[in-house]
């Protein structure tokens, strides 16, 4: 998600409501609070795009991946993975935001102790 596009929208969405709760302040109040609720909570994701499977091989296949990242969820070292989505009318996996890239491209950009990695993968594994 374009965290510039979301600010702009939702200041605009708080603009718009301040407005409306002028014009009828018992009826939106409710709304307005809602929507600072969930402004509140609003996370960033990654959106990575997919191709669906076309043999009943490849189907199989995709939904053991799915299974495996179903069950990452419950490992507070993996990326959480949220389930599949639409975006652009194009089908996508979305993760939880990795601020400094995946696991490889950390290991490529930094220079990681053997000790350090072997920490990594030990807490993966758990």
């Amino acid at each position: 998600i374009d965290r510039d596009s979301l600010n702009s929208d939702l200041s605009e969405m708080t603009k718009l409501m301040k407005n409306l709760l002028s014009e009828n302040n018992q009826h939106i109040s409710l709304l307005y609070q809602e929507i600072n609720s969930i402004k509140k909570t609003v996370i960033d994701v990654a959106c990575k795009p997919f191709i669906h499977p076309n043999s009943k091989e490849e189907v199989q296949i995709f939904y053991g991946q799915l299974a495996i990242l179903g069950k990452f969820i419950e490992s507070p070292n993996i990326l959480k993975f949220y389930g599949l989505s639409k975006i652009d009318g194009k089908d996508v996996m979305v993760f939880d935001w990795a601020e400094m890239g995946n696991l490889r491209e950390v290991y490529l950009k930094s220079a990681i102790s053997w000790e350090t990695k072997i920490k990594i993968a030990h807490g993966i594994c758990r």
